[in-house]
């Protein structure tokens, strides 16, 4: 199962983004209680889809607003979870030289989004 990206809010896990844009959003927000919530979920995740946590987290720095983090899945496909605190929002993203700035996002397997049926046991 897929799910887009989705924020993650902690009263209403379904707001559109529209109503979360605002300023300072873009700039690094390192928020540790979020990071570290977010970052059980990965793992959490991960586990579930019998997938591998494959890189430390990243916190925001100069040029780059969200945390990441590298997941490889059972098919073997990398994958980068990346998450912005100032928005509380999470993507998925393709795996690429670090350095990079523009990501390759993509959805993310195995959770529940906005929207999404529960997950089927």
């Amino acid at each position: 199962m897929l799910f887009a990206v989705c924020v993650a809010m902690p009263d209403d896990p379904c707001v559109e983004i529209i109503h979360l844009l605002q300023p300072g959003v873009t700039r690094p927000h390192p928020d540790r209680a979020a990071s570290a919530t977010w970052l059980a979920s990965v793992y959490d995740s991960t586990r579930t889809l019998d997938g591998v946590v494959t890189t430390s987290v990243e916190a925001p720095t100069v040029g780059r607003n969200h945390y990441r983090v590298g997941m490889r899945l059972p098919d073997g496909k990398p994958l980068s979870i990346l998450f912005n605190a100032a928005a509380f929002l999470v993507a998925g993203a393709e795996q690429q030289d670090p350095h990079m700035i523009n990501a390759v996002f993509v959805d993310i397997p195995g959770g529940r989004g906005c929207g999404s049926p529960p997950r089927q046991s």
